[in-house]
């Protein structure tokens, strides 16, 4: 009996310490999710850029570069969709800080609106084709010593990494980035702020007014003060995206349009100009002898034209070629 009252004393206690231990649980005030949310963010926030150059084919590169950096460009416009929602409710005090942030110099009664034209979200298919174009898919030296995947440049002695074939009297360097998140922010807040990037914002504008969602291809047309090549290097840019399907098809990605040039038409000498001419008359009279009843005179006729080198203008030459095509 004494064994059983034992036994029966060690399940109550056990039960007891199971009470005590939920009731501390369910004292404990509940972690918001979105904390909880913030607080997994900031483990894979800042994760080293792979090396790239080691994977030994293009398709696999391609693949691994738009894995790594699908997810961090989505978190930094997930970032630029917050503020622009506090901007909503931000006193005057705390949009004029962001309006030097933002290089915005308006007056303060048109400060919101100037503000939500410049924070808003670049279109991941943009981001992830400028970075490949610039870093090489991630293995350029910038991308791989500096978390530079944008070739963003610095002008402080120090603040990057000095390009190889830098001209004597320049002073930029390419910028160094703590992470590649540091460089995705840095890269929005350039397009975002910049006055070379002006018609960018109004491409995005546009597509906001019209209700329509963010074009990569559409918006690049503003970027032709990125690179020296201007028009051509938008036009890489929109090419990019539809070859490596990053955007839905639509007009704006479509390849601009061939201009053919005008057909270059040699000067010919007289003497082949004539031999065209008798070959000419030759078909037609085969096919018609009504019209050319005395074919040999009519030849005659040509091949004494040409022995005396008769002069024929271009416009005639240009015909009797375009005729003969016919």
């Amino acid at each position: 009996m004494n064994k059983g009252l034992n036994l029966f004393l060690i399940a109550m206690a056990v039960v007891a310490v199971v009470i005590a231990h939920w009731l501390v649980v369910i004292s404990q005030p509940e972690v918001p999710r979105e904390s909880r949310l913030k607080r997994h963010t900031k483990i894979a926030e800042h994760s080293p850029l792979p090396d790239f150059k080691s994977l030994k084919t293009v398709a696999l590169r391609k693949s691994n570069f738009f894995e790594y950096l699908s997810p961090i460009v989505q978190r930094e416009n997930d970032k630029i969709r917050a503020l622009r929602t506090r901007v909503q409710d931000m006193t005057t005090d705390e949009m004029l800080s962001l309006a030097e942030e933002y290089r915005i110099d308006v007056s303060v009664s048109k400060l919101r609106k100037k503000l939500l034209k410049r924070i808003d979200v670049i279109p991941a298919s943009l981001v992830m084709a400028q970075a490949a174009i610039e870093s090489g898919w991630g293995t350029s030296r910038f991308a791989r010593k500096g978390n530079n995947l944008f070739g963003e440049w610095c002008f402080e002695k120090g603040c990057g990494i000095v390009p190889s074939k830098r001209r004597d009297d320049a002073v930029h360097e390419v910028r160094k980035f703590a992470s590649v998140e540091d460089a995705i922010q840095s890269y929005m807040q350039n397009l975002n702020s910049h006055p070379a990037y002006q018609a960018l914002r109004d491409k995005r504008l546009e597509q906001r007014a019209l209700k329509e969602p963010l074009s990569g291809c559409y918006m690049a047309e503003g970027l032709k003060s990125y690179s020296a090549k201007g028009k051509a290097y938008v036009e890489s840019i929109k090419q990019f995206i539809r070859v490596n399907q990053l955007e839905n098809k639509g007009r704006y990605c479509k390849a601009a349009p061939q201009i053919a040039k005008p057909k270059t038409v040699a000067a010919k000498a007289p003497v082949e100009v004539a031999n065209e001419v008798t070959n000419g008359i030759t078909k037609g009279a085969a096919k018609n002898r009504a019209v050319h009843e005395d074919l040999s005179e009519s030849a005659a006729s040509v091949n004494a034209l040409a022995a005396k080198k008769v002069s024929v203008s271009p416009k005639s030459e240009m015909s009797s070629e375009a005729e003969m095509e016919l």
